[in-house]
């Protein structure tokens, strides 16, 4: 991959475009796309997998988003914090859809206290 190459930034916002716009099987098949980018670039491979847990859960596929979480967890420690905060706050809502609301807590506690570490 080219580090100067605007592509892996662009693929990620054509996806967050189209999840916010409900087009989701174009955002999957964008996401999908995006992986090729990803090679070698953690946070990247983090972000796709928050993507398609995202995907997931609007598509009311708890199980496929629980998934692609738990898939995630392991590989935060060294990721920005707002991947983080977003990652705790999209498993609280998949927590919350469960209705496993003492982990949903924890999640968005965990959320807040890296969006609060944001500004530091």
């Amino acid at each position: 991959m080219n580090d100067k190459s605007p592509l892996p930034g662009l693929y990620l916002q054509l996806v967050g475009y189209l999840i916010n716009a409900g087009k989701l099987d174009q955002a999957a098949q964008a996401n999908l796309a995006a992986q090729g980018w990803a090679k070698g670039d953690a946070n990247m491979t983090l972000r796709l997998q928050l993507n398609q847990g995202k995907i997931a859960l609007k598509q009311e596929k708890l199980k496929e988003a629980e998934a692609a979480f738990d898939g995630m967890e392991d590989d935060l420690d060294q990721a920005p914090k707002d991947l983080v905060a977003e990652f705790h706050y999209q498993r609280g809502y998949l927590h919350l859809q469960q209705s496993r609301f003492a982990e949903a807590s924890t999640d968005f506690e965990a959320g807040g206290k890296h969006y609060t570490d944001l500004g530091k």
